[in-house]
Parts: structure tokens; C-alpha cells; sequence
């Protein structure tokens, strides 16, 4: 019998260790540390550190030289030793999707793995003994030097040998940086930065572009250069592979400790046009001007991450968790992730939330369709709010996202000190830790009664048709016209909408990406994912307008199937039971009673008289949560 046990341990403890997590419990409050927690993982003696960062149910924090330097043996001794110490804590890797110092990123990216501004051909010769080369080029506007980089960085820029026909020879290149950029029409360049050999060319044969390039971040001199992610037809960068190959060897072997990884500005998306950058885009580095569409960018960038993801997916350990920036614009590969990071929620502009329903769309949706197991976390940061700058929530507004991570089984991490307040004191984490495991899902509750609503196409001449900012990072992107519309065109104190969709048959797709739908007025507009299988979203407006609420959906992917479509004409609370209480959102404007009737959701997990306890009604205040303990 005992060597049965040893083995049944052998057999099942690699593949359980997932699931044996904490943040992956049904612990009602999942907490974790982040990226603060580098300073002193670099200065600090590994057994003070463990205890330090030991308070929550995890960390995620970085350990490779990808973005910052400073990472050597001795951090990872020290990770190596929090996990042994607790095992059952998460330990997840924080790793830039996008951009790297390419003294990291040479390990397995070759110069047609980055991305490039459209470059211009050198008209005099390129010589191979020269530290400097002042060169003389057809285009200076093909490069720009920003004004006031950060540690007096400098642009970097590559240089690659035309064949006979005029075509890029990516095996033969070199980098530089870019030094000057002079008004007799050259640039003056410092060669080979990369230690890879200067390259001879002749005059005529050389072709120079300026990398896109982030940063540099923390005390860095040298700019991160972008990945070339866009994958078209005739694409044959190696990235694809080499990077999960580097990755999951990495997390099997000298970096084991770690759960998995989060990828930080991993994005389906890309801004393509000049807003964000000085220069036309060379996406798929054939030295020509582009002439794609903003469908065909979104698609070829798109179809890049998700070659990028499954090839990971296939070769990393299945007990790895694989998580990405998750904003509607940034992520939608349920597929293959396990979960998202939301930087900011609902997102890092929304110090209303005003997006609250959107935001709780999103998670849900994660929570419901991600890879399992399924694991998606909150950022509780500062808002960086356009014009205003950073703002710090108000205690209410704080709260209610912390909230929003105990209705949507998302972990919570908190990302700024609140009057100085230590990230494990916050108030509302002490109320919220011990009131047992969930017996119920997020319960929506209505002050008026849920009824059938009818919706019809928007008229061909109507004038006022309803467009709709796409969620996307390709600023080319044009806006989306209403489709069809509510008949809610009476002004009304409130109005919430249950809708259940699936993708249309004829749009159904074998990677199960899901879509966009968009819903609102003019003035407050709203949105949900809707994918293959059915999935139920809620939205709420306070003091409807006349306007009509209207709908949108993608270009391409098909009506969406709505099976159910109901209206309250007042507004929602959210809720959810726990084994020792009930906790309860309100994000409207005004305090809400509630009675026995509206609590009938809650009904078939617990009786609402302990809710109650013998009154008629309680009262959630305005814009904060309320937690009835029994």
C-alpha cells in the first residue's frame, strides 16, 4: 500500500501543481505583489525578502535582462528560494511581449525579427573600417532623433546589403547607432554596436532603417527595440519559434521556480499610422511602402501573437501558466491564454468607471473561455486620466475594484499606497478575507423587473446613426456606425440590458476568437466579447436620455445569434454569496434599497432572511460595496 501511494504522488503531483496554487483556490480575496518588488529582490539577503513578499498569494516580477539590467544568479537564488519556502504561492515571470535591449533579445532574434520605419538606400559606398560613417542617403526624412531620450540614449538604426535586384538581404546586416542626422543630406552613424562585424558595401547597395524603438526604462542608455510581430504571406521571420524555444527551455530548466509568465504589452493590435511615431511603418520589411489596409494591419498583427502563443503553448510544460495585458484592445486569445493583467479597471483612464460593466463583461468572459486553469488579475493603480495626469482613486472607487475581483474570481493586486498605506493594510482587505468560499457566481440584481425587448435595423437615411470608437490600437481604425437599434427612445431614470450572443454560424471560427460588440448611445457606450459558445453580458445606463440605445458589431464577423434580450427600466447592483456572507456593488450615483424582492437571485444560495435579518430593506450605498456577514 505504501508504494502505491509513492507512486500515485510520483504519477499526479507534476501535473496538479497548477491547481494546487492559491490564487487558484476558492478563496473568495486572491492577492499578489508586483513589479515593487524588484528593487530588493536585486539589494536585499534572500531570507528577508522571502519574508517580506511572503504576505499575499503570489508575486509577479521580472528575473530576465529583457527591459532592465540587473538580474544575475543571486535574484534567482533568492526566487528559487521564496518558491521552495511556498510553493503554494504564485511565482509569475513579468516579460516585455513587445520590445527588448538587444543584447538580451540576441540570443534568439535575428535582424528581420524587428520592426523598422520605412528606410531610404545609401548613395555613397559603406566601408568596413570605420568607427563613424558619415553617409550620404537618398532620404533624410527617413529617420528622426528624438528630442530628450532618457539617459541620453541614442536611435539605433540597421544596415542591410541590397541584392542585384534591389531586394533587402537579411543575412547580411549590421547595426548602428544613429549619431546625427546632417542638412547636406547624410547621416553620421556609430558602427556595429552589436559587435557582429562591419559590412563592406558599395555604393548604391546599402540599405538603412531606423528601428522602432521604446524606452529606455529604469537607469538604461540603450532604447528597446520593438518586435516585428506582423506576419503576412510571404513572412519567414524565425521569432515565431525561436522565442517560445528560448522561453520554454528557460522556464523548464534554470528559471523552473516560475508558475508561468505574464506578458506585459503583448498586443493583438498596432498603431500604424503617425500618431505615436515619426515615421511610416516597414511591417513586412521589404523596403517599399506599405499599401495594406487597417483590416489587413489588424489581421497580419494579430495572426503574428497567435502564431507566437501557440507555438508556445505547445512546447512550454502544460502546468505553465501563460497570462497577457488584457484590455479590450490588447488581448482576445482565450485559446491560449490562461488569463489577463488589467492595468488599470476597467481601464487605466476610467477613475469613474464608468466602463464598470464593460470591465465586468470582460473578466467574466476570461474567467468563463480562458485555458484552464483559468486566472486573470486587477492592477489597483493610479489612473493616468488624458489632460489631468495621474489621479489616485477615491476610497469608494478603490473599493469597488477590489470588488470587481471577488465577483469575477480575479486576483487582486495593488499598485499604489493609498495616504501612504502599506499595499497588505488597505481596509477593505481585511473585511474581505475571511467570509469563506463563494456559493454563488456574480448575481446581477435589478430595481425593476427584467422584460423582452425588440431591437430593428437602423434606417438607411437616419441621420443620427450612433458610431463607435473600435477597441483597438490601430489608430487608422475608422468608427463603427449602429447597426440596430433598442426602442428605448423615452427618457428613463435608469436602463440595464441582459443579453445572451453567440457568434453566428457562417462567422464561427476554428480559433474560437471571440468579437466585439458594441452597445450605447452617442454619449455612453458600452461593450462586451461574444464568442462560439453563449455567453451572457450585462450593461446598465443611469438617467437614459431620449436617445435610443443602438447597437454595433465588427466588420466580418457576422451578426451575432442573440438568443436573449431583455430591459429593466431602472438600474443594477452586483452581488455574490459567500459561506459567511454577501457582498454587494453599487455603481450608480445614488444608494439603492434593497428588499426580499430584488434579492430573489440570491435566493437559491441562501436564505434571505439572514440577509434581511428582519428587516424590510437595506440600503447599498452609492458608488461603494457593502458586505452583510451572517
Amino acid at each position: 500500500m505504501k508504494h502505491i501511494f509513492i507512486l500515485t504522488f510520483i504519477l499526479l503531483s507534476p501535473l496538479c501543481l497548477a491547481e494546487e496554487l492559491d490564487v487558484l483556490s476558492e478563496k473568495p480575496l486572491k492577492q499578489l505583489f508586483f513589479r515593487y518588488a524588484e528593487g530588493s529582490l536585486k539589494n536585499t539577503e534572500q531570507e528577508q525578502w522571502i519574508k517580506r513578499w511572503g504576505r499575499f498569494d503570489g508575486v509577479v516580477v521580472k528575473a530576465f535582462n529583457e527591459e532592465i539590467s540587473g538580474f544575475n544568479n543571486k535574484t534567482n537564488d533568492t526566487l528559487a528560494g521564496f518558491k521552495k519556502t511556498y510553493p503554494n504561492k504564485l511565482l509569475l515571470l513579468h516579460f516585455n511581449g513587445r520590445a527588448s535591449l538587444p543584447t538580451f533579445s540576441s540570443q534568439y532574434a535575428s535582424s528581420h525579427d524587428y520592426l523598422y520605419f520605412l528606410g531610404t538606400s545609401a548613395i555613397s559606398e559603406l566601408k568596413d573600417n570605420e568607427e563613424k560613417s558619415t553617409i550620404k542617403v537618398r532620404k533624410t526624412n527617413a529617420f528622426s532623433i528624438r528630442k530628450n531620450l532618457k539617459n541620453n540614449a541614442s536611435e539605433d538604426v540597421v544596415i542591410v546589403e541590397l541584392d542585384n535586384n534591389g531586394e533587402l538581404n537579411w543575412s547580411n546586416t549590421e547595426h548602428a547607432k544613429l549619431i546625427s542626422i546632417n542638412k547636406n543630406g547624410t547621416v553620421t552613424l556609430l558602427r556595429d554596436t552589436l559587435n557582429t562585424g562591419k559590412i563592406k558595401l558599395a555604393a548604391n547597395r546599402a540599405y538603412i532603417a531606423q528601428h522602432v524603438a521604446k524606452g529606455p526604462f529604469s537607469q538604461e542608455t540603450q532604447r528597446l527595440w520593438e518586435y516585428n510581430w506582423f506576419k503576412f504571406e510571404d513572412n519567414n521571420r524565425k521569432l515565431f519559434s525561436t522565442l517560445p524555444d528560448f522561453l520554454a527551455s528557460n522556464i523548464s530548466k534554470k528559471y523552473s521556480f516560475f508558475d508561468g509568465l505574464q506578458f506585459d504589452v503583448l498586443t493583438e493590435s498596432h498603431r500604424t499610422t503617425n500618431i505615436g511615431y515619426p515615421m511610416k511603418l516597414d511591417a513586412n520589411s521589404d523596403g517599399k511602402p506599405d499599401k495594406y489596409s487597417s483590416n489587413e494591419y489588424s489581421e497580419a498583427h494579430a495572426a503574428g501573437i497567435y502564431t507566437f502563443l501557440k507555438n508556445l503553448r505547445k512546447i512550454l510544460a502544460k502546468k505553465k501558466l501563460i497570462l497577457a495585458d488584457g484590455s479590450y484592445a490588447n488581448q482576445r486569445a482565450t485559446w491560449l491564454l490562461n488569463g489577463i493583467e488589467s492595468e488599470g479597471w476597467p481601464s487605466a483612464s476610467d477613475v469613474e468607471l464608468q466602463q464598470w460593466s464593460s470591465g465586468l463583461n470582460r473578466h467574466k468572459f476570461w474567467q468563463s473561455f480562458a485555458q484552464q486553469p483559468a486566472i486573470s488579475y486587477i492592477k489597483v493603480a493610479k489612473y493616468h486620466v488624458p489632460g489631468k495626469g495621474s489621479i489616485e482613486p477615491e476610497a469608494n472607487i478603490r473599493r469597488l475594484v477590489v470588488a470587481a475581483g471577488l465577483l469575477t474570481n480575479s486576483a487582486i493586486v495593488p499598485a499604489y499606497k493609498p495616504n501612504g498605506l502599506a499595499f497588505h493594510k488597505w481596509p477593505e482587505f481585511r473585511k474581505l478575507k475571511n467570509i469563506g468560499k463563494p456559493l454563488s457566481e456574480l448575481l446581477v440584481l435589478t430595481t425593476s423587473q427584467l422584460s423582452p425587448i425588440s431591437y430593428s435595423p437602423v434606417k438607411a437615411n437616419q441621420s443620427d446613426t450612433t458610431l463607435f470608437r473600435q477597441e483597438t490600437l490601430n489608430n487608422s481604425a475608422k468608427k463603427l456606425a449602429a447597426t440596430h437599434c433598442i426602442d428605448t427612445s423615452s427618457a428613463l431614470e435608469g436602463a440595464t440590458i441582459q443579453m445572451t450572443a453567440t457568434a453566428s454560424s457562417s462567422a464561427k471560427s476554428e480559433s474560437e476568437r471571440p468579437a466585439l460588440f458594441y452597445i450605447g448611445t452617442q454619449n455612453n457606450q458600452q461593450k462586451t466579447f461574444y464568442g462560439n459558445k453563449p455567453f451572457t453580458a450585462w450593461f446598465s445606463w443611469e438617467n437614459k436620455n431620449n436617445s435610443p440605445i443602438c447597437f454595433a458589431f465588427e466588420t466580418g464577423t457576422g451578426k451575432p445569434e442573440i438568443s436573449n434580450l431583455l430591459l429593466s427600466t431602472g438600474v443594477k447592483i452586483e452581488a455574490r454569496v459567500f459561506e459567511k456572507a454577501v457582498l454587494f456593488a453599487n455603481n450608480n450615483s445614488t444608494p439603492i434599497k434593497v428588499n426580499a424582492k430584488l434579492l430573489a437571485p440570491i435566493s437559491e444560495h441562501i436564505e434571505i432572511d439572514k440577509v434581511l435579518k428582519g428587516r424590510d430593506e437595506l440600503v447599498i450605498p452609492a458608488k461603494d460595496i457593502k458586505t452583510i456577514r451572517f
